[in-house]
């Protein structure tokens, strides 16, 4: 294996592991491992899938990205960004508490961990509610 190459292995059960919870909102492994890594800071997101796609197809990765379709499930075969499902990431990208150095400071200010989690618990529970709520609307919409 050379320097350059990527093992998916971890990612990939990292992405599969979190399935469940994302599957309604019409992300697949490599979108939830995306999700994932911006927990730290959102910028992360778009970097990730990039890695991912370049992964895929080292040559043309931007080519990888928009033709990347779902590898096996229900969907199999099927584009992963459709209108729902970007509309769902969106969405679920403006309510979401991902950025650690906002978390660190509310710890820093509050003196306690309870704030800080519970404004993470909160923020991503509503993230995830609104973006299932976007991703319905669009799908209604005929998206």
């Amino acid at each position: 294996m050379s320097a350059y190459t990527v093992d998916h292995s971890y990612a990939a059960g990292l992405g599969r592991l979190v399935a469940p919870v994302f599957d309604p909102l019409g992300f697949d492994w490599r979108v939830n491992v995306g999700v994932l890594s911006a927990q730290g800071a959102r910028e992360t997101f778009v970097a990730t899938l990039g890695q991912v796609a370049a992964a895929e197809d080292p040559e043309r990765p931007e080519q990888a990205l928009a033709a990347m379709t779902y590898p096996d499930g229900p969907h199999a075969g099927e584009a992963v960004f459709t209108a729902p499902t970007v509309a769902a990431l969106l969405v679920y990208f403006v309510y979401a508490l991902q950025c650690m150095a906002t978390v660190a400071v509310l710890r820093r200010e509050t003196g306690t961990w309870r704030w800080p989690a519970i404004a993470f618990g909160y923020l991503t529970v509503l993230a995830w509610l609104m973006a299932y709520l976007a991703r319905t609307v669009t799908v209604l919409l005929g998206g």
